[in-house]
């Protein structure tokens, strides 16, 4: 099994915290009416424009001045701060919000791309405590029983860890690993459309017994294990049978989720593995560009969210999630195993000597 840097700790807690705070404040503005359900609407676009889809040109710039753990440090500190204007300025503390996450998952994203070079492990380990810390945050602002000044606090402990752990060296001079532009353009539409498709599937998943505190939090548990899990095991065992293998699971039992729940926890659980190969697919395609692989998959997760920004899509969509949920995830399956079957033939052997 891999050995795992001990500054995913830092990065992967700095994660949790992040997104705990900046759901904090977003949901805040909207249990306490400081605007309007129209305004708070709006809101809620601008964040997710930011936070996702403004990744990409933020990625850019991580790379081009070549600092990824500034960056994270800034989000944080931007997040800390958006927890104290919301009441005040909503707007400017929704922006602070926005650019805050997008920064520190850019900084975090790109340095734990590099951690360990030409594996899965590291980016899986680094994004699963973003999904607790995203559905505690959900619930703490709802009820608002958090003391912000605690929350804000950890994001400054977790600056001063950020600062103190030592970053890897980026190799940002690296040569494409796919001479022919012909096939870089096929095999980056292949995996950015994987994830425009996953992140469709996860919108479109209800279930009913999410209600249950018990059940949803072992749902959430699921999803931090896979996300977790799936770098690791793909690194050990291949890429293609793990992130192939557990779409195609997930893809049978996600739609039987609605009535049974172990199979729907059980699922989302394998539909988590994939992510994390993903990344680290787009980081042998693109080297020396990992911040901009984290912003160009987070866009890949807004274009997923699209449809949903518009009310008539439930009507569309709701009512027939299970069979889309089904064919979407195996047209994900499939995009996945070509892209990597290409890319497979041309990884260094060292690196994936011990993964079969």
């Amino acid at each position: 099994m891999v050995s795992i840097p001990k500054n995913l700790l830092v990065y992967g807690g700095a994660h949790a915290v992040v997104d705990l705070a900046s759901a904090i404040t977003m949901y805040s503005i909207f249990r306490t009416g400081v605007v309007s359900a129209e305004t708070f609407f709006f809101f809620l676009l601008a964040y997710d424009f930011l936070a996702f889809a403004g990744q990409a040109v933020l990625g850019w710039f991580v790379d081009k001045v070549r600092a990824p753990r500034a960056a994270a440090m800034v989000g944080c500190l931007l997040v800390a701060i958006s927890l104290f204007t919301w009441q005040i300025f909503p707007m400017l503390s929704v922006i602070l919000a926005g650019l805050g996450n997008a920064l520190f998952h850019l900084g975090g994203g790109a340095i734990s791309l590099n951690l360990m070079p030409g594996r899965a492990a590291a980016p899986g380990l680094f994004v699963a405590p973003g999904a607790v810390g995203l559905a505690t945050g959900i619930l703490a602002g709802q009820k608002g029983d958090w003391s912000l000044f605690w929350v804000a606090a950890l994001l400054v402990l977790s600056t001063g860890l950020i600062f103190l752990t030592k970053s890897p060296t980026i190799d940002y001079e690296k040569k494409p690993a796919v001479a022919s532009r012909k096939m870089f353009t096929v095999i980056f539409i292949l995996l950015f459309s994987s994830i425009i498709i996953r992140s469709f599937v996860g919108s479109i998943v209800a279930y009913p017994w999410k209600k249950d505190a018990a059940l949803f939090w072992t749902l959430i548990l699921a999803v931090f294990l896979g996300k977790a899990l799936g770098g690791v095991l793909a690194d050990k065992f291949g890429w293609i049978r793990v992130s192939v293998g557990a779409l195609m699971i997930s893809a049978v039992l996600i739609p039987f989720g609605f009535k049974i729940p172990i199979l729907g926890i059980a699922g989302m659980f394998f539909f988590q593995f994939v992510m994390a190969v993903i990344l680290a697919a787009l980081a042998f395609l693109i080297p020396g560009r990992s911040a901009l692989i984290f912003g160009l998959n987070c866009l890949a997760l807004f274009f997923g969210l699209f449809p949903f920004f518009f009310p008539e899509s439930s009507v569309i969509f709701l009512p027939h999630w299970q069979g889309l949920a089904f064919g979407a995830t195996l047209c994900s399956s499939v995009a996945i195993y070509f892209s990597l079957v290409y890319l497979e033939a041309r990884r260094p052997r060292d690196i994936i000597k011990n993964t079969f």
